[in-house]
């Protein structure tokens, strides 16, 4: 069985990582949840997308769950490399130069 791959955010919010909203939040704009904004800092999902727009950046399920478990244990665990972007790994490599 071929396992399914999503985008990060599309996985957020199948997950639920994101904030339900609350009376005097903005309506139709998308609130993630802390934990989602940590691990999305450090693999760099949405700069990624920004860097290369024809390429989606996409993880399976498994990949995810574990991405947002190292993340939230930062920076005892280093990040998930499977889960670290193009953009994130090119930034990584040039700062080891």
């Amino acid at each position: 069985m071929i396992e399914q791959k999503k985008t990060p955010k599309e996985w957020a919010l199948a997950k639920g990582y994101v904030v339900r909203p609350r009376p005097g939040m903005p309506t139709g704009k998308v609130v993630f949840k802390p934990q989602f904004v940590v691990a999305d800092r450090i693999y760099r999902w949405t700069e990624n997308a920004y860097h290369y727009q024809g390429n989606r950046f996409t993880l399976t399920e498994n990949e995810f769950e574990d991405a947002m478990l190292k993340a939230s244990q930062y920076p005892n665990e280093q990040p998930l490399e499977e889960a670290l972007t193009p953009y994130a790994r090119s930034l990584r490599d040039s700062e080891s130069i």
